[in-house]
């Protein structure tokens, strides 16, 4: 299942402090599609059709949804002072998840030790969550690995020119917002 969204903004109730947690929309695509035909051959025009077929929560294709997600977060948190909202970046928390996770903590007023920090970002690691997905019991476990590679920027080591070029110009807003490389084609 794609998993572009986890919530969209008014699915619960308005908290004071909102963190958005975002991946490279490209990369999302990318993860998505490498998810959905997990053990198929994967083709730089499976990719094209894939982000243009339809979503399996809606009736648009699946990077349009993807825009949407990404209207509505961008709205609702421009709702909000920018006090009480923080965008973690995907590909910043991954090399350094300890200074993104001090900059939550910053965020949330919260009183922890250094060495906390640092043991709940050992012990929630992309390696110990794939673990943990592995011990699950087979009636439990999603048949589409849910932590596959857990790489930032995978998109720019496997996109082919037509990969790119397939990628809707309507992202590059969304990328200049949230700090991302403009499209590349």
């Amino acid at each position: 299942m794609p998993r572009f969204h986890h919530s969209l903004p008014d699915v619960y109730p308005r908290k004071p402090k909102t963190i958005f947690i975002i991946r490279d929309p490209r990369d999302c695509l990318y993860s998505s599609w490498r998810r959905t035909l997990s053990g198929k051959i994967l083709t730089a025009e499976g990719f094209c059709k894939f982000i243009d077929s339809k979503h399996q929560l809606s009736s648009l294709s699946v990077q349009k949804y993807l825009l949407n997600y990404l209207n509505f977060w961008r709205s609702a948190l421009e709702t909000r002072s920018a006090e009480n909202y923080l965008i973690i970046r995907f590909e910043d928390f991954k090399p350094d998840p300890v200074r993104v996770f001090n900059r939550v903590v910053k965020f949330l007023d919260i009183n922890v030790s250094q060495v906390e920090i640092e043991n709940a970002c050992l012990k929630s690691s992309f390696q110990q969550s794939k673990k943990a997905e592995q011990s699950l019991d087979s009636a439990f476990r999603d048949p589409c690995a849910v932590n596959r590679a857990g790489i930032a920027y995978e998109y720019q080591q496997t996109f082919e020119k037509r990969m790119h070029d397939a990628i809707d110009k309507g992202f590059t807003p969304y990328l200049d917002w949230l700090a991302y490389k403009h499209l590349l084609s």
